[in-house]
């Protein structure tokens, strides 16, 4: 078979409308008037992209760029990326909001009155820090993924857009489909743009583009018509991610490029392209998965025992499938959706011991305790009595920060404490956290 290194890389097609849309949007927003809109579509049709296409036009600004990370989604952590928000920044505004997210990241919000705390204060902080900047310049603030972002990043967005409403402020936000999250936007007012997917002759000129040399194609030994990529593509209904997954693939045995109902769940299909990956591939990117969406590929090679070279081949082989792409200096997934699927396809009982052996590596690495604690959480089924004390002791640590992941921890440790007096201090600590947490009634159980 052909190499798939051959495949160009997905182009740009058509949206004249959406672009000519968003362009006015915010050329109006920046002249002074404000205002938000968002890009809403399910996965895989161009949200992301048409972002990127946007913001690489000449609209005379500073634009500013988040992403909210679905694994690791810390508090504000997207306006952090966006702003450049470092406790080690130049600038004092930025160094104070880093290190009180830092602290948050760290789940030691010390030196904070309890009247104030570090969530509420470093959203004061960034409207602060976003009125500071349009006084200077017109800005535009790309945010993607909102579906994946928490509360506070949710209302600090509506709090920006409402209170520097006649500021030359543009913000433009990207998320599929998620009535939750347009609840909490919705005080921010904001103009939505339903996505479409590709239409018909969008559809050939997006294949065309992607396999430039379709003659040369190969499937074994016959070579693959254009025809033949047409349907497959036709049969997605349009969805360009799911086109340029099924047509990395042109081995007619192979399931994944076969034509699918135009109502195909966009997950199936990814899950469906990865059977066609080798074994150890597969296992590594489960395990990548299980991690985060950044590829940190030492540590994912250390908990499976895999050697560098070992590794250098299977995250090339990884790229070379269209499952992972560079951005900027990092590997990461090229879709959500190939992290969510590979997730999906994993036992639950060894999603479970996968969890709590990332957790253990994270431990030792002193990473910040709000993330292990996310992995003991999910690792939780699969826990034993020597797991209680790491539980015990991140739940004290982010117990205030976080005092509902403390009391799931809290919860496990006790039920997997077995000594009298060890398991009494536990369900002390218990007791203290259902108390933060405002389940009173269940402290006193």
């Amino acid at each position: 078979m052909a190499s798939r290194a051959g495949l160009a890389d997905p182009p740009f097609v058509g949206r004249r409308p959406e672009i000519d849309m968003v362009t006015a949007f915010v050329g109006e927003a920046l002249s002074g008037r404000g205002g938000l809109l968002v890009i809403e579509a399910p996965a895989g049709v161009g949200k992301t992209r048409l972002l990127r296409e946007v913001t690489a036009r000449d609209h005379s600004c500073t634009v500013l760029r988040g992403t909210v990370d679905p694994v690791d989604n810390r508090p504000l952590g997207v306006l952090a990326e966006a702003l450049d928000c470092r406790r080690t920044s130049r600038d004092k505004l930025r160094a104070r909001i880093g290190g009180l997210l830092s602290a948050i990241g760290e789940a030691h919000p010390t030196g904070l009155q309890a009247e104030f705390p570090a969530v509420a204060a470093a959203q004061e902080l960034f409207v602060g820090l976003l009125e500071e900047l349009t006084t200077r310049d017109r800005v535009l603030l790309c945010l993607d993924d909102l579906h994946w972002a928490d509360v506070a990043t949710l209302t600090t967005i509506t709090s920006l857009v409402r209170r520097l409403r006649g500021l030359p402020l543009a913000v433009l936000g990207a998320m599929r489909p998620a009535p939750a999250i347009s609840s909490v936007l919705s005080p921010g007012h904001p103009t939505v743009l339903s996505l479409p997917n590709l239409g018909a002759g969008e559809i050939v000129e997006f294949v065309d583009h992607l396999v430039p040399e379709v003659p040369q194609r190969m499937a074994g030994e016959a070579s693959v018509e254009r025809s033949a990529l047409l349907d497959v593509a036709r049969s997605t209904g349009g969805n360009p991610l799911l086109i340029s997954t099924l047509l990395r693939s042109l081995d007619r045995s192979d399931p994944a490029v076969t034509p699918v109902s135009t109502a195909a769940d966009p997950g199936s299909v990814v899950r469906r392209m990865l059977l066609s990956l080798p074994a150890d591939v597969v296992e590594f990117l489960e395990m990548a998965a299980i991690i985060g969406r950044e590829i940190e590929i030492e540590r994912t090679a250390a908990l499976l025992g895999v050697s560098v070279t070992g590794s250098a081949r299977l995250v090339r082989q990884g790229v070379e499938a269209g499952v992972l792409a560079t951005a900027d200096d990092s590997m990461v997934f090229r879709h959500d959706l190939f992290l969510e699927a590979l997730v999906a396809r994993i036992d639950p009982a060894r999603c479970h011991s996968m969890h709590l052996l990332v957790a253990k590596g994270l431990l030792a690495d002193g990473a910040p305790p709000l993330r292990v604690a996310r992995h003991l959480i999910l690792g939780a089924p699969a826990a034993d009595a020597t797991t209680a004390p790491a539980m015990s002791s991140v739940a004290a640590v982010i117990r205030r920060l976080d005092p509902e992941r403390s009391v799931l921890l809290l919860q496990k440790a006790y039920e997997l404490t077995r000594h009298p007096m060890e398991r009494a201090g536990v369900g002390i600590d218990l007791a203290q956290s259902l108390i933060d947490a405002r389940r009173h009634d269940d402290a006193l159980a």
